[in-house]
C-alpha cells in the first residue's frame, strides 16, 4: 500500500481516462499531462495506460508499506525517499516504510509519480481516473492508501520508447487547429487570436483553462455541441478558454480553435500568470 500522510494540493489518481463513454455526457479525465504520465509509465516498464499519481502545485508525504520501484516525470520537485533525493527521468528502488517527501515547486505544474505495475484502484468505467461523482473523491485526503503490487525484479524499458516520450516545460508557444466556427469570426478577432500573447487567469483547473486578456464581446446564434479536451471557446461577454481533461462534452459556445495533443500537455504544467502565443496549424500539412 501507498499511505496517504500528507496529500498535498492537489493529489489524485489518473490514468488515460475514460474516451469511450463521452456519449454518456461522462468527461474523459485522466493525466493532464497525459505525455508525462505515459512517461512515468514507460520508464518502469508498465503500459501507458497503468495508473499514476498526479500532484498539482504542492506534492504529498507518502508512505510505502511494500517493496517496489517508482519514476517521476513532469513538473520539476525537490523530491526525497527519506533523505535521499531523487530527480525525474529515473528508476527508484522503494523498500518496506520508506517515505517519499515532495519539497519546492522548481519548474512546472504537474508531477507524476509511478509504482511498477501500477496504482490498482477501483475501475469506474473502465478507468481509475478520479472524477466526482462517479469516484468517491476527487482527490486523495490523508489517511487514504493506494494498493500496488509488491515488485522485487524490474525489467527496464527500451531507451528510445522513454526519449519519445519526453515532456516540454515551460512552453511559449502552443499549436492549435482552427476550430468548426473559427471561419464565422471577424478578420480582426481571427487575427488577434494568432498574434496576441495570451496571459493563463487565476480560474484554471482540472476542467478549464482561462486566458486574458479578454476579446471583445460576439456572439451568433449557436446550439449546444460536442467538445474535447483541448478545445477552445469564445463566449460571448468575450471569455476565451480552454478545456482540460474534466471538461463537460458539450458546450454552448463557438468552438474557435482545438489544441494539439501536445499543447494540451504543456498547457497543463502552465501555471497563473505565464502567456504564450497560439500558433495555427494547417490540418491538410502532410508533415503533421
Amino acid at each position: 500500500m501507498i499511505r496517504v500522510i500528507d496529500p498535498g494540493f492537489y493529489s489524485s489518481v489518473q490514468d488515460l481516462g475514460r474516451s469511450q463513454c463521452t456519449e454518456l455526457g461522462v468527461p474523459i479525465s485522466g493525466s493532464m499531462d497525459r505525455n508525462s504520465g505515459c512517461l512515468a509509465n514507460r520508464l518502469l516498464g508498465n503500459g501507458i495506460a497503468d495508473a499514476v499519481l498526479e500532484c498539482t502545485m504542492t506534492g504529498p508525504v507518502l508512505e510505502f508499506t511494500q517493496d517496489t520501484f517508482i519514476a517521476l516525470s513532469g513538473a520539476q520537485f525537490e523530491v526525497y525517499l527519506d533523505d535521499i533525493p531523487l530527480r525525474n527521468g529515473e528508476v527508484y528502488k522503494v523498500r518496506s516504510h520508506q517515505i517519499l517527501k515532495f519539497g519546492k515547486l522548481l519548474k512546472g505544474m504537474r508531477i507524476y509519480l509511478a509504482v511498477a505495475g501500477g496504482i490498482q484502484t477501483e475501475k469506474v468505467l473502465g478507468s481509475r481516473s478520479f472524477y466526482m461523482p462517479l469516484t468517491k473523491r476527487n482527490r486523495l485526503v490523508a489517511g487514504d492508501e493506494l494498493r500496488y503490487f509488491a515488485q522485487k525484479k524490474l525489467f527496464s524499458p527500451k531507451k528510445e520508447e522513454v526519449l519519445r516520450l519526453e515532456t516540454i516545460l515551460d512552453a511559449s508557444i502552443l499549436e492549435a487547429f482552427k476550430g468548426p466556427e473559427f471561419e464565422l469570426l471577424p478578420i480582426p478577432i481571427q487575427e488577434h487570436l494568432r498574434t496576441a500573447l495570451w496571459v493563463i487567469n487565476k480560474r484554471n483547473n482540472r476542467m478549464a483553462y482561462q486566458f486574458d486578456p479578454p476579446l471583445e464581446p460576439f456572439s451568433i446564434p449557436f446550439i449546444t455541441s460536442p467538445v474535447l479536451p483541448g478545445t477552445i471557446q469564445y463566449t460571448p461577454q468575450g471569455s476565451l478558454f480552454a478545456l482540460m481533461r474534466d471538461g463537460q462534452t458539450t458546450g454552448g459556445y463557438i468552438r474557435v480553435l482545438q489544441l494539439s495533443e501536445e499543447a494540451i500537455d504543456q498547457l497543463a504544467q502552465l501555471k497563473t500568470g505565464q502567456s504564450f502565443k497560439l500558433r495555427l496549424l494547417d490540418i491538410n500539412d502532410d508533415s503533421l
